[in-house]
Formats: C-alpha cells, structure tokens, sequence
C-alpha cells in the first residue's frame, strides 16, 4: 500500500507562541488542514499600523502504517496574501531552533566584519541618537547609510550588542595632550560626531583619547560590517504575464518579499526651492499673480555652546514685508516661525524685525535639537505696479513668420486660451486682423502683427490655421522694357 496524500501532515513545534523561547522540537500535535489561524493568529489593528513579525516552526511528517519508501516531500508557498500589507516567506531552520535562535538570522544580513579604524571616544548612554568616534589624523570616517556594529564584552554571556546605521557625519580636528617622561606632549586626533537612525538600546563604555589610538580595556568594540546575504527564503510572487509551454523565465512584479517592517521610506522630491515654499499674491483680477517671497536663506547651526530659546541675526538684503519665515526642528519635528508683514514673527515662537536694518530677534517656542540649524528664509525688497486697471498701458504684441508665404487671403484663423476659455481671431482678405486680436497679415510674406484683447493663459500656445499658395517661378526671355521701365 503506497503511502497517500492525507498521510502527509504538518506538526507544530513544542511551543507555538512568539515569544523568545517559541519553537523548538516537533511536537505531536498535528496543524489541521484548511483551518484558519491554525499556524498565525488574527491581525490587530495596531499591528497593521506599526506592523510585527510573526515566526513560528512548523515541520513535516509523513504519518502511516505503511512501510513504503519515502522519497521525500517538499513545501510551497502556493498562493500570495491578499492583502498587499501581509507577506509570508518560508526558510530553513535546525529541528530545535527556537525563536531566540532565528531572529538573529534574520538580522544577519550584515554581517560584522574587521574591526574599525577607530575607537567609541567616551561613554554613550541608552536613548543616545549619535556616537563619537576617536581616529588617527588621516583616517576616513563612516560614510552616510553605513552600518556600524557596537559591541560589547564581545564573546561573554553577557554580551551586549547593536548594529548602528549612519545617517550623519561630522569630523573635528583636536589637539590632545599627553606625558612622556614627565614632559607634555601634544599630537592631534580626529572626532567623528556621527548621527545614528536608531537610539542606543544599552550603555556601551568607550575609551579615552591616547597617543596609540587604541581601545581601552573592557571597552566598546566598533566593528565594520559586510553583506553576507546567505540565508534563503522561498514565497509566492503572481505572475506580469502569461507563460507560455516552452518558456525558460517567468516574469513577476517584484522578486523581493519583506521580512520586517518598515516605516521609512524614501521620498525624492524635485524642483523645490525655498522660494517656491512662500509666495506674494500681486494681484487677483483679472487673473492671480504671484511671486516667489523668499529667495534667501541663512542658516544659524545649534550646537552645544550657542543652544537655546533666543536667536540675533542680521538678513542682508534687506527683507520684504511679510516674506521672512524661520525653520528649526525640536524633537526630531520641524516647526515654523512667519512674518505677518508688520514686523512681527508669529507661529511656533515668537519675534520682531526691522524692515529698514534687516535686524532680526527671535524666541523659539521649543529647544532646537543639538546639531540641527535654525533657518531664515525671506524676500528681498521690490517694487511691484499692478497695472491691471490702467487703461493707457499697452497690450504686448507678438510679430512672428508663419512657415510659408504666399498665404490665400481670408484664410487665416487664430485660436488661444485666455482665462480657460477659447478666444478667436480671423483676418480678412486684405490683411486685417478682427476678434479676439487686432492686427494685420502680410499674405505676400507670411508676416503676422497680432495685438492679443485678452491675454494667453501661461503655457498656452498661440495656434495659427491658414492656407498657402505654391510660388511658381518663370523666366522669360527676348523682352525689352519701353521708356516707362514697363514689360508688356
């Protein structure tokens, strides 16, 4: 007797919970077939929100009184979630791995390397969003998106361990002072202020500054990393299009499936400038006009010696009324400062400002983070006349060639957009210019002089419809012209 499809079960692991030791050896419990949540639990709303990895071990086994031979048995992934929020991958793990074993697989995607040219200059606490690392002159610094390891008592049961990913880097050059043989030595080093994407999750100790630029004892170790890329997971993809019998290659959407949750994603914004961000409405009627309020910037960097509440500056050139707007972040948010256009700064602080000085004197309502800038934007003075109503200005004109000559008389029509609506402009057979536009064609030419009424919308065109003649050139020959210059 063979052995048959309903002999072939999954088994639950000796415990099936998420927490640390969740996993382990097959158990006897058999997962029922077409059950819901017999492996993975209900989604939560929080969990939707922030999200949450779900691990459990589950195994194979084939369950029958026969002694036929197993040839082996393998497992898919048949069928995508439906839910674009959810993704389910399978993978490999020992027989009694528990859930503290698989997670750091897991996270093994970068993998420690050598250790780094430099030491954790001092001690860093929990909840620290930067690290500072002590290099010799001449040693380059981590690089943005670079991810560090700290570790420390590497090797010990209670080892302590974080992988950092850099998000920012400054570099200082100091002067150190140290003694041989009673003498003071000076020699310099480098400090790395570096921004970290996630806060420090432990104390890690570091070492004080030395002439060998060496790591201390019982201190911090800062360790390189390189991809190792070595674990394999298996999912479901549906398919971009049809294969067909004969195919070699399928083609999917996406190859990638998420293993973690996520929340930050990258964003490219283009074509932003300051100035685009504020604006000064010139007119309303008979259109809206507006131009850019703040061109200029000055950034005031906030740094342990000058951070604080209240802020001097000077902006030159001299501001516009209403243009000035101050930026700064605190806690991690940005809040804006703006000028109500009678020389006060109004919003998240408070503020005046001299038009006729460009003296400015602020008051945040919150402390600006270390290491971040408070940002002035503004306008320089102008002079603006809005002309609308004034009736001895003249229109603009457009003088332009069409592409033939010789145009039929009559048969020119322009057509463009003003105010959304279509406006019309014909000429008659000698020439003139009526309707929508004033002006004249010169059929002989193609010239056309065009007085517009009502003005084009921006990024409107102007179109011109007409028809034209072939020039038929002929030479005549054995004439002579009479005493009047005449050839008839």
């Amino acid at each position: 007797m063979a052995i048959l499809q309903g002999d072939i079960k999954f088994l639950a692991s000796k415990k099936m919970t998420e927490t640390a030791d969740g996993g382990g050896p097959p158990s006897g419990t058999v997962i029922a077939d077409t059950v819901s949540n017999a492996i993975f639990g209900d989604i939560s709303e929080q969990m939707r929100a922030g999200g949450k990895v779900n691990i459990k071990s589950i195994f194979a086994a084939v369950q029958s009184m026969d002694t036929d031979q197993y040839l082996g048995a393998h497992v898919i992934v048949s069928k995508p979630p439906q839910d674009p929020l959810i993704s389910i991958t399978l993978a490999k793990a020992s027989t009694f791995d528990k859930r503290s074993d698989i997670v750091p697989r897991l996270e093994a995607y970068l993998n420690a390397g050598p250790e780094w040219a430099g030491v954790l200059y001092g001690n860093h606490i929990t909840g620290q969003r930067s690290i500072q690392i002590f290099a010799r002159p001449g040693v380059d610094g981590p690089t943005v998106g670079r991810t560090l390891v700290l570790q420390y008592r590497y090797g010990y049961s209670d080892a302590v361990e974080q992988y950092v990913r850099v998000t920012r880097v400054s570099v200082e050059t100091r002067t150190f002072t140290t003694s041989s043989a009673g003498t003071p030595v000076d020699y310099d080093g480098q400090v790395f202020t570096v921004d970290i994407s996630d806060p420090l999750r432990a104390d890690f100790p570091g070492s004080a500054a030395n002439r060998s630029f060496t790591r201390d004892a019982n201190t911090t170790l800062i360790r390189d990393t390189v991809v190792a890329d070595a674990a394999e997971y298996c999912g479901a993809a549906a398919l971009s299009s049809a294969v067909a019998v004969g195919d070699v290659s399928a083609q999917v959407a996406s190859v990638y499936s998420q293993l973690v949750p996520n929340s930050r994603t990258e964003t490219p914004v283009t074509d932003k400038r300051p100035a685009s961000d504020s604006v000064i409405t010139l007119a309303t009627s008979p259109r809206r006009v507006e131009v850019s309020a703040s061109p200029f910037s000055q950034r005031i960097r906030i740094g342990q010696e000058n951070r604080g509440y209240s802020y001097v500056t000077i902006l030159a050139p001299l501001p516009a009324p209403g243009t000035v707007r101050a930026t700064f972040r605190a806690l991690g948010r940005n809040y804006t400062i703006t000028d109500d256009g009678a020389g006060h700064l109004t919003g998240a602080g408070a503020g005046t400002i001299n038009y006729l000085t460009g003296q400015v004197a602020i008051t945040l309502d919150a402390l600006p983070d270390d290491r971040s800038a408070l940002v002035f934007y503004w306008g320089q003075v102008q002079l603006f006349d809005n002309r609308s109503g004034f009736v001895a200005s003249r229109p603009p004109e457009y003088v332009f060639d069409l592409d033939h000559t010789m145009i039929e008389p009559g048969s020119v029509t322009a057509t463009w957009l003003s105010g959304g609506v279509t406006r019309t402009a014909t000429a008659n057979s000698i020439g003139v210019i009526s309707g929508a536009a004033t002006g004249r064609v010169v059929h002989p030419t193609g010239l056309v002089y065009l007085r517009p009424t009502y003005m084009p919308d921006p990024g409107s065109e102007i179109h011109v419809d007409y028809q034209w003649s072939d020039v038929v050139e002929e030479t005549l020959t054995g004439l002579s012209p009479d005493p009047a210059g005449a050839v008839l």
